[in-house]
């Protein structure tokens, strides 16, 4: 017979070898005649040649071994007369015969006293009219002469063909939809806050950033400096241009020298000698001076207002996004925690009225086996996305995060100095 490499040439890119199918019902053309409904699936693949029954409940995933098989389904005719029980055996011999080995045989759902379970061996059955009722019989038990009347027999038969699928067959096997191939493999898209969903309790504190996009404003007035702080803040350049300009547009030097008694034995001091004195790293002059200018002039203090407010807003900014930071590092060490491999896309900032910008990332995921293994779904035409979610949902559940948030930003003080330069002077 040549059916039996049929499959190897002819296979279609759905899975199906359709000429192999032609082939089998040829041999079942006497009961097909007699009205007995046979179909063929050529769809099929085992874990080993000889399995056992609960193997057949098992996923199919990528990169492993199975071997190549097949099912055939035959359903009674409400009429029968004759004797078929030869036919039928003759039949399966002959596949058998042509380098196939019967896997398991299911009356599809009846319960066999024989096996204690639905499956059957190839002796307990006879297809003739002996029962009123029934064109196809099951023994009662193994070494009784009775038997019951079925209306189906599945026949599952596997061959010594080894097949493995990458996760793109995988894909094209199941028909899955709502994925990406990607460096040969297939990935989903999701937006962040319905990943995060997915894992985060709707009690959590971070449910309102992960899930809905949305960060708590961090108000700059609350980061605002005092003036006796800034020589801790701003660089050596940035102080020293502060000053000139005070020394260039105001009064106060003379009179905060002559307050503090920093003129010795009457003699005068420079500006050049003033500013060395005041920024020096020994002493306590420079706060003193910007808090004795400030209160003097009011053009200073205008002007270190808006330094102090520059430096609050950029405190407050950088403080938040540290915080926006850590807590998307812990949502990250979650997805790892559990395996899950994926890519992030640049945020999309969408500005909201009368509210705070919502921050769209959008993650791809990689698929892996684990989604599918133990899964008691039917996996045929799902969404991929679908696959995944209930995964995430079945086997890990809410997750809340555990972050230790950070009390203050990461603010690069020369950048902020250089910053203030740029605005100021």
């Amino acid at each position: 017979m040549k059916w039996i490499k049929l499959y190897e040439d002819f296979e279609d890119d759905d899975g199906i070898d359709y000429a192999l199918e032609e082939e089998i019902l040829d041999l079942f053309a006497t009961m097909i005649d007699e009205d007995f409904e046979v179909t063929v699936n050529t769809k099929i693949y085992f874990p080993s040649r000889v399995g056992k029954p609960s193997d057949l409940n098992q996923s199919i995933l990528s990169d492993k071994e199975y071997f190549k098989g097949m099912m055939i389904d035959i359903k009674r005719p409400e009429r029968f007369t004759g004797d078929l029980t030869l036919e039928f055996k003759s039949i399966i011999s002959q596949i058998i015969g042509n380098g196939y080995k019967l896997f398991t045989m299911d009356p599809l759902g009846i319960y066999n006293r024989f096996t204690r379970s639905s499956h059957i061996d190839i002796d307990s059955i006879k297809i003739n009219n002996e029962l009123v009722d029934g064109a196809m019989q099951l023994k009662t038990q193994k070494d009784s002469h009775s038997y019951y009347p079925i209306n189906n027999i599945r026949v599952y038969l596997s061959s010594d063909v080894k097949i493995s699928f990458s996760p793109k067959e995988l894909a094209i096997f199941y028909n899955w939809r709502n994925y990406i191939e990607k460096d040969d493999t297939i990935w989903i898209e999701i937006e962040e806050g319905e990943l995060a969903g997915l894992f985060i309790p709707d009690n959590s504190d971070y449910y309102g950033y992960l899930v809905d996009g949305k960060f708590p404003p961090y108000y700059s007035e609350y980061y605002r400096p005092k003036i006796s702080e800034l020589s801790n803040i701003l660089n050596k350049e940035c102080l020293s241009k502060l000053v000139d300009y005070i020394l260039q547009n105001t009064d106060t030097m003379e009179r905060f020298i002559e307050e503090n008694d920093l003129s010795k034995d009457s003699l005068t001091i420079s500006k050049s000698q003033f500013k060395d004195i005041i920024l020096s790293p020994r002493t306590y002059y420079l706060s003193k001076f910007l808090k004795f200018s400030y209160d003097e002039d009011h053009d200073i203090t205008k002007l270190i207002d808006n330094i102090i407010m520059t430096i609050g807003d950029r405190f407050s900014i950088d403080h938040r996004e540290t915080n926006k930071k850590e807590i998307n590092e812990a949502f990250q060490r979650l997805l790892k925690k559990y395996n899950i491999s994926f890519e992030k896309s640049d945020p999309i900032f969408i500005m909201v009225s009368g509210d705070d910008d919502i921050n769209h990332i959008n993650y791809k995921i990689k698929y892996n086996d684990d989604w599918i293994v133990d899964t008691p779904l039917d996996l045929d035409e799902m969404s991929l996305k679908s696959v995944f979610k209930d995964w995430v949902s079945d086997t890990i559940g809410t997750v809340d995060l555990n972050v230790r948030l950070s009390d203050y930003g990461d603010t690069d003080y020369n950048e902020l100095s250089n910053d203030i330069i740029s605005e100021y002077f």
